[in-house]
């Protein structure tokens, strides 16, 4: 109990002071303080101390089961280190053939492994991990088709993600909001509107309800393509439901605004935005500069960035690179410089691209 409530309290220093002492007084830590530890050290970021934790339980016992082995290959996945995540994933199939420890090499350590395949894009390594779980009679979860499906819709592969969503659904997994909201995101960036509508028109018909992440999704794919009516319609619901638009939800649609030039638009967004309490974002300020960009009405764009950087508000490369590039481009070599300056001061570095429309259009006054 002392243990558990120091890994609790994040305090895993003194749980591995406390399991020291009770080694040395001959009281051996069943397999839950065990696990509890090793939980603790992924939670700190400890992950290769969880994993030497995880190599003591294995000398001296109890082995370590799955969910020791899990927690270490998902607490290296949390770090990015998917390599090492594969290696230990080996490490324990020549464990479990060693000690057999059944259903060792569970569906949560495969979808572990699965996820992080599909993060790193790696497509190929994810589907060979799916043909395993089946040969070694581990049967896919409802996660384990999340994480693939996902996987095939961030590489725009959207045939063979509707094939995978219709092979869930016969094997009677009902799809969830994850599910529906990986694919309909998928088709509208993959150009096909109509089909994303059609997932979504299903998924109210199968009484799944919609939240603000796939509201967001839909608001962004009507939004990308010039559907403005649809983006406020969608906006409406959303507000009108029980549903709360949020940062991301107002980056959208001033991303939208901004591309269709609409600047009044732009303007109430932004003042909504603000007076419900929102922090602006890169994000934020780069949608807003980009319409009065668009809309050649430079001089607000201006004083727009230098007030939110007055304000604290974080403004990114990209955002400067852009208003520095019009300024040039329009021959206002004074704002650009006053821009390269504030770059500057903020620590935010100029490189070739900042530099090459002021010379490009010093190229042209000579």
């Amino acid at each position: 109990m002392l243990i558990y409530n120091s890994c609790k309290q994040r305090n895993v220093n003194e749980a591995l002071k406390l399991y020291a002492v009770m080694n040395l007084n001959c009281y051996g830590a069943d397999i839950f303080t065990r696990n509890t530890i090793v939980a603790s050290l992924c939670r700190t970021g400890k992950v290769r101390e969880a994993e030497k934790f995880m190599h003591h339980m294995n000398r001296i016992g109890p082995v370590p089961n799955c969910v020791t082995l899990d927690t270490v290959i998902n607490g290296y996945g949390e770090v990015g280190n998917g390599l090492k995540a594969f290696s230990l994933f080996d490490e324990m199939i020549k464990m479990v053939k060693l000690h057999y420890i059944p259903c060792c090499v569970d569906v949560v350590v495969y979808n572990t492994l699965l996820a992080e395949a599909c993060k790193s894009g790696n497509l190929q390594v994810a589907i060979i991990l799916l043909d395993e779980m089946i040969s070694n009679n581990v049967l896919p979860d409802r996660y384990t088709y999340a994480n693939l499906l996902a996987g095939l819709c961030r590489k725009g592969k959207m045939v063979a993600a509707m094939l995978l969503f219709e092979k869930a659904m016969e094997r009677s997994f009902s799809p969830n909001h994850v599910m529906y909201t990986c694919l309909i995101d998928g088709l509208f960036k993959a150009g096909q509107p109509k089909t994303a509508a059609y997932f979504f028109e299903e998924m109210l018909k199968k009484g799944i309800n919609p939240d603000t992440v796939v509201l967001n999704v839909i608001i962004d794919g009507y939004s990308r393509i010039g559907c403005i009516e649809k983006v406020n319609n969608y906006f409406s619901t959303m507000k009108g439901g029980s549903l709360c638009p949020c940062l991301a939800t107002y980056n959208i649609l001033l991303r939208g605004y901004s591309k269709q030039q609409d600047i009044p638009r732009c303007f109430a967004t932004y003042n909504t935005f603000i007076r419900k309490g929102f922090v602006p974002n890169e994000l934020t300020c780069h949608s807003l500069i980009h319409g009065l960009c668009e809309s050649s009405v430079l001089d607000i764009a201006v004083k727009i960035l230098r007030n939110m950087v007055m304000e604290g508000t974080a403004v990114d490369k990209r955002t400067f690179d852009m208003l520095i590039t019009k300024c040039s481009s329009n021959g206002e070599m004074g704002k650009a410089f006053d821009l390269l300056n504030t770059m500057n001061s903020l620590g935010i570095l100029p490189d070739g691209d900042t530099y090459g429309s002021i010379l490009k259009r010093h190229q042209q006054d000579i």
